[in-house]
């Protein structure tokens, strides 16, 4: 055992006696007793509160019968009470509480990443093409302080906040098409009409993403009493706020949630302070009026509270897992470094690993500048058996051996396996490591090698290429030495990204290395490596910005890659994702056709830990941070805990 592992060891045992965690002085009192705890619709704290007069009774708190949206178990229905404990870094970790207890959108992603569910809206619709969204809404449902949640809170939102000259927030892009805001009408209580001048087809998409919080309007009972054009006295209560004006107090208010607890909410659980007053701890409560319910009936969630203790450092934070005083946790887990620490601890910490299967499909993907300003290089790198020979000649087994623990597997780039629009050509095919058939196809194509070892390009020079990257030296020089050993000169250009990117940008760069790109259901919002349509396009940028019509090098790609385009575009204005994932097959056969990109290996998992007794979570998850969200997707308002009460 090295000196790292005895330390944490050592400061484990010591936390496990300490008081740090303290857990016993933020949990609600314990559930009934097992055998009668599915006849309890609501949250026993809450029961109490019905009968003390402080909260109507429960079908009085729900949406009407028929609208209430009801979650099923992934496992089985829960025991009320407790918490989940878990951690963050600070307040700028607002990601985590996005993805924790800030996840619920108009409508949402399923668990399985392939299929947009209700949220907010029990349904939609959508016409015109996809410029026109139709949500209708939860009859009966309410905001976290028992107040009606209507098309109300829209119609106020978009007219006094949206559309306002002097309010500023950080809309996001889809909420615009060719540059135009959307208007809205609310033709009655429970009716949102979303319509853009211009085709949105990814509008659901982004609705279900991070971003969709946005789309959360303000509650009119509540931000009124700060709007200036509504309350006179909006100003004094501003100043009274430490603020100069109602505008820049409304702004604050309005922003992110989680630094106004006031703020009405539709979430599972709603903080006691706002997350910059919480110092060493962030504590949420149980929502009385969540709108969801089991398949049994009872009202969600089954946890009273979620404790988030706040812990910058990363070793403290190992610590806490590995003593057991963490129920679900995914973030800042420490990568490789840490994993085999977490194993080692699992069993004495009471708890598992559990896998995330990466969004971005691949660690590296390499690209031969196929509008290279260099004509004979412009030629070498046309030929698609130069390509395939530059790939056979990768030892990628080694590199996820030698790098990666053996953790993953040889893989190009474009939608992983786990999508059902998966193209397995495209994905597989020339990453066996066959130096030998590199070596013949290079001869083909009649780079014959010099007595230097050298391989002679059509103008009887040494081909010699450079790779410009900003990061993967240590695959890069494995790379380096595959291909030299084939007859290519290769140079390594490791530079600082923005000095790269410029590169790119001006096509002036032989050989490019960059991220792998979306691989799941994001991919339908960024195909870089497969259809020239980005200045990440490394394999040609001048194609892309044909298409595009973005400023700095232009050039007409080939018909096939222009038909590509075309199909690429088709796809952006298809508000259907099973006609999306139609559309891609063919175009992910021209892809592999082309074979214009190469990648290394298959991103490989990440990870997180879930303890034993915290019920609910399933095996695996999808880790992709704001277009899926994790744990959001598993439905946290229905996990809970057995361990000792």
């Amino acid at each position: 055992m090295n000196l790292r592992r005895i330390v944490l060891v050592l400061m484990t045992l010591l936390l496990s006696v300490s008081v740090l965690w303290a857990g016993g002085r933020t949990e609600a009192a314990p559930a009934a007793a097992d055998e009668d705890f599915l006849s309890q619709m609501e949250a026993p704290m809450l029961a109490e509160r019905v009968s003390r007069g402080e909260l109507p009774p429960v079908e009085d708190r729900l949406p009407s019968p028929d609208h209430r949206a009801v979650i099923e178990p992934y496992e089985e229905l829960g025991r009320y009470g407790l918490s989940w404990r878990t951690m963050y870094r600070g307040p700028g970790d607002w990601p985590w509480f996005t993805r924790t207890v800030g996840h619920e959108q108009l409508v949402q992603w399923n668990r399985a990443w392939d299929q947009l569910e209700a949220g907010i809206a029990r349904d939609w619709e959508v016409a015109d093409g996809g410029r026109t969204y139709t949500f209708h809404l939860r009859e009966g449902m309410k905001w976290h302080d028992g107040a009606d949640f209507t098309a109300n809170d829209f119609r106020f939102w978009y007219d006094n906040v949206v559309t306002h000259p002097d309010i500023i927030l950080a809309w996001p892009g889809f909420f615009y098409t060719d540059g135009d805001l959307f208007e809205l009408e609310t033709p009655d209580d429970y009716t949102v009409i979303f319509r853009f001048s211009g085709v949105n087809a990814f509008f659901l998409q982004a609705a279900a993403s991070a971003d969709g919080r946005w789309l959360i309007p303000h509650a009119e009972h509540y931000f009124s009493e700060f709007h200036g054009d509504i309350n006179s006295n909006a100003d004094s209560i501003a100043r009274a706020a430490g603020y100069s004006d109602w505008v820049e107090y409304y702004e604050f208010l309005g922003d992110q949630w989680w630094d106004n607890p006031d703020r009405p909410s539709l979430y599972a659980w709603t903080p006691r302070v706002g997350v910059g007053d919480a110092t060493e701890r962030w504590v949420l409560d149980r929502n009385p009026y969540y709108w969801k319910v089991d398949t049994a009936g009872r009202q969600l969630p089954y946890l009273d509270q979620v404790v988030m203790d706040n812990i910058p450092d990363n070793d403290v934070r190992l610590l806490r897992i590995t003593s057991g005083q963490v129920d679900l946790h995914s973030r800042s887990m420490g990568g490789d470094t840490n994993l085999p620490i977490y194993r080692d601890n699992a069993e004495r910490g009471n708890y598992r690993i559990f896998e995330l299967d990466r969004s971005d499909t691949n660690v590296h993907a390499i690209a031969f500048n196929q509008t290279v300003n260099d004509p004979v290089l412009r030629e070498i790198f046309g030929e698609r058996d130069f390509r395939v020979a530059m790939s056979l000649a990768i030892n990628r087994q080694e590199i996820n051996d030698l790098l990666y623990f053996g953790r993953t597997e040889p893989h190009h780039h474009g939608p992983r396996p786990e999508m059902p629009f998966y193209n397995e050509r495209l994905g597989k095919q020339y990453t066996e490591y066959d130096p030998d058939e590199a070596n013949r196809l290079l001869d083909g194509l009649g780079y014959t090698r010099g007595n230097d070892g050298w391989r002679r390009g059509p103008d009887g020079r040494t081909i010699s290429v450079t790779i410009d990257s900003h990061s993967g030296q240590d695959e890069l020089e494995l790379v380096e030495q595959y291909w030299e050993a084939v007859g290519i000169q290769t140079n390594l250009n490791i530079i600082e990204r923005s000095f790269m990117t410029e590169r790119y940008l001006n096509n002036q760069h032989e050989v490019g290395r960059y991220f792998g790109g979306p691989g799941l259901i994001d991919w339908f919002l960024d195909s870089r490596h497969e259809v020239p349509t980005h200045w990440e396009s490394i394999f040609a940028v001048p194609w892309a910005n044909y298409y595009t019509g973005a400023s700095g090098p232009s050039e007409e790609p080939p018909a096939d890659v222009r038909e590509m385009q075309r199909i690429w575009t088709e796809i952006q204005l298809e508000p259907d994702l099973n006609r999306q994932m139609e559309l891609a097959g063919p175009l992910l056969e021209m892809a592999a056709d082309r074979f214009d990109v190469m990648g290394l290996l298959l991103t490989p998992p990440s990870y997180g830990i879930v303890r034993n007794d915290f019920r609910n979570f399933p095996a695996r998850q999808f880790n992709t941070g704001g277009s899926y969200n994790d744990p959001g997707p598993a439905r946290p308002e229905q996990f809970f805990t057995t361990r000792p009460r």
